[in-house]
Order: C-alpha cells, then structure tokens, then sequence
C-alpha cells in the first residue's frame, strides 16, 4: 500500500502537487529515526520548491479575492453555528467527523 500526500492550491486553481512516502535511499544517518528525518527534512524542502513556484504564478488579486472568499465563508459558518445555538468550533467539530466517516467525502 502506498500512501500519498497532495498539496492543493490555496486559490483553488486546480493545481496540485502529489508526492510518495520519501525514499530513504543514500541518506545519511546512524539511526531508522535519523535516517527517516533526513529523508523527510530532504522531501519537504523538495516539495516547497515546487509549491512556492507555483504560488508565484498567482497575482497579488487572486490572493486577495481569495482571501475575502474564506471570511466571507467563515462569516458564514458563523452565522450558522449562531443560528444552531453552537459555537463555530461545535459545528466545524461536527462537520470534520461526518467527513471522517464518510472516508473524506464531503455530503
């Protein structure tokens, strides 16, 4: 079983970034632990190479749009959490597990 981590695009362009588990092969180290970290330390500054190229293509708008979309959802959760007697932390709570059950499906 091989197990993958993707990175998706904060604006939501549709770009994404798949990577592996790291390969540990010629990696120094005189422990699995040391070894493991030395893999992944060299994994993620890899994959910041790839994602900070890509968010350089974003204009300084589509940051700003996007950043005026996830208050104005946030702003929106609220409003529900409020209207439901809950605080925003219950429904998001609740929220995180229905899609932890679904299997990462959102319903």
């Amino acid at each position: 079983m091989t197990s993958t981590t993707q990175y998706l695009c904060p604006l939501n362009c549709g770009w994404h970034h798949d990577r592996g588990v790291p390969d540990c092969t010629g990696v120094p180290g005189s422990t699995t632990e040391e070894i493991v970290l030395a893999a992944l330390m060299r994994q993620y500054a890899a994959d910041e190479v790839f994602i900070r190229e890509h968010l350089e293509t974003h204009v300084l708008l589509e940051w700003v749009t996007a950043l005026r979309d996830a208050r104005a959802e946030r702003d929106r959760w609220r409003r529900q959490a409020e209207a439901d007697g809950r605080r925003l932390s219950d429904l998001l709570d609740a929220v995180r597990e229905r899609v932890e059950a679904t299997g990462g499906e959102q319903r």
